[in-house]
């Protein structure tokens, strides 16, 4: 499979406008599920911001050119948006862990998966599982 971009301004475009938009949705599913250690605002700027930044990534893709031109086949939509959205969670977590030092409840019981990032951020969720 050879990647055959056809125009090198859409294939850039379009991967920064998935990524962006996979960071603001990742940022109102963490807001609304009080994941503090996935968030990168405080949690009465999460969904203002988040919807801020999805509203104004979609109006930029949208009016930034004219997109009425030969498109990108599926896989390369596919590669790019896979490239896009780990790139936001990657993003995400790591800007959470460095901004927000949640810290453990020590009344919270020990938690799992994603819910672990109630209480502490990603790196500290990391270091207890090595712990246990």
């Amino acid at each position: 499979m050879v990647l055959n971009f056809v125009a090198e301004q859409l294939v850039r475009d379009y991967f920064i406008f998935v990524y962006f938009l996979s960071l603001a949705a990742l940022q109102l599913a963490a807001t609304r599920s009080g994941l503090r250690g996935l968030a990168m605002l405080p949690a009465r700027w999460g969904l203002p911001g988040g919807l801020l930044l999805a509203m104004a990534d979609v109006v930029w893709f949208v009016s930034s050119a004219d997109r009425n031109t030969i498109g990108l086949a599926g896989w390369e939509q596919f590669l790019l948006f896979l490239m896009g959205s780990a790139g936001a969670l990657l993003t995400s977590l790591g800007v959470s862990s460095l901004l927000w030092r949640p810290g453990s409840d020590p009344a919270a019981p020990v938690q799992d998966g994603v819910e672990a990032l109630r209480y502490m951020s990603y790196w500290e969720a990391l270091a207890s599982r090595r712990t246990h």
